[in-house]
């Protein structure tokens, strides 16, 4: 049995970790204390992925479906059945009738992004799709309008916040990755709370919940329509119609 320090691959902080490894295979995961940034914090999904790698079920070989459903095989028979379909169906309706999606934690592996963009390449489809398109385009178009670069990342600054408001999002349970890899970001969050600075939009009475200053629950199902009124707000404010002016006169 030896011990490894290694980190998460779950998402873009890389929370320090350490791994106990018997026989080649990994049997425990922890946070690391000696990690510079996390500090010995680790979010509940990294050191659970020791089970899921162990998991019975997990899917370590190409599967194919047939007469009796899904059946193992080999990567090279995998290809070659699945090479000759996608090149039948680009050239029948065209390349972009193929789209990519690629799954969670794909970037921290350099041989999938390039081999998937090789692929997309190869094939000619526009199409390409990841665990991002579905739950994080928007924080791209947001930073794109705001600091003009869609790849410039943010760190949420609690600590000069006069006020914090979290839509549908409980980081006391588990810390979004913005928050994650500055150690006692929590506890700068519970102090908002305390000077009253802090609101939580969520219908679910959520741990965040349970310590925020001012807990608003819209009805499942309308969200929409708050967003939408708050959205209203900020277009109305006088601080956005000057700029909108200024943007005006500069075309």
């Amino acid at each position: 049995m030896s011990t490894h320090p290694t980190r998460c691959r779950i998402c873009e902080s890389a929370c320090g970790l350490l791994a106990t490894v018997e026989d080649g295979v990994v049997t425990r995961l922890v946070p690391n204390a000696d990690h510079p940034l996390s500090r010995g914090y680790a979010c509940r999904k990294g050191p659970a992925f020791a089970q899921v790698q162990n998991h019975p079920k997990r899917v370590t070989t190409p599967l194919l479906r047939g007469p009796d459903g899904l059946a193992p095989t080999t990567w090279d028979d995998a290809l070659a059945t699945l090479g000759p379909r996608l090149g039948s169906i680009a050239r029948e309706h065209g390349p972009d009738s193929v789209g990519l999606y690629l799954g969670n934690a794909t970037a921290h592996s350099l041989g999938a992004v390039l081999g998937s963009e090789a692929l997309r390449t190869g094939v000619g489809t526009s199409k390409g799709y990841s665990a991002l398109t579905l739950d994080n385009s928007e924080m791209f178009v947001v930073l794109e309008e705001v600091m003009g670069n869609a790849w410039s990342n943010f760190l949420a600054d609690y600590d000069h916040s006069d006020l914090v408001v979290l839509i549908g999002t409980d980081p006391v349970a588990s810390q979004p990755s913005q928050i994650q890899s500055r150690p006692g970001a929590i506890s700068t969050l519970l102090e908002r709370a305390r000077a009253d600075q802090l609101i939580v939009v969520d219908p679910r009475r959520s741990e965040t919940a349970k310590r925020c200053s001012w807990h608003v629950r819209p009805r499942p199902g309308g969200d929409a329509s708050l967003l939408a009124w708050l959205v209203r707000e900020a277009l109305a404010s006088p601080s956005h119609r000057d700029r909108a002016t200024t943007d005006a006169l500069l075309d």
